[in-house]
């Protein structure tokens, strides 16, 4: 892994995206770490940092905690079911 200022990764960009083809690189401001270029492999992971940072989603996954937490969850099966009649 490389830190390195918002300053320099800007100066030298190409080398940064280049680098985070190998690691993941930390982008600092002020000495603190606000931003990351990571590597990306395959379509799976672009899917899988989209979905992991969707606000959509975490609202969703906490409603169904909580709905899930007051006695109101389904099977799992019944999961598999409903997301069946989505695609």
């Amino acid at each position: 892994m490389t830190i390195a200022p918002i300053a320099e990764v800007k100066a030298k960009f190409s080398n940064y995206v280049a680098r985070s083809k190998k690691e993941a690189v930390i982008i600092t401001k002020n000495g603190k770490p606000t931003a990351a270029l990571i590597p990306i492999n395959s379509d799976e992971d672009v899917e899988r940092i989209m979905l992991k940072n969707s606000s959509k989603l975490k609202k969703i996954i906490q409603k169904s905690r909580q709905e899930f937490a007051a006695g109101k969850g389904i099977s799992h099966s019944k999961a598999w079911e409903e997301l069946e009649k989505l695609v």
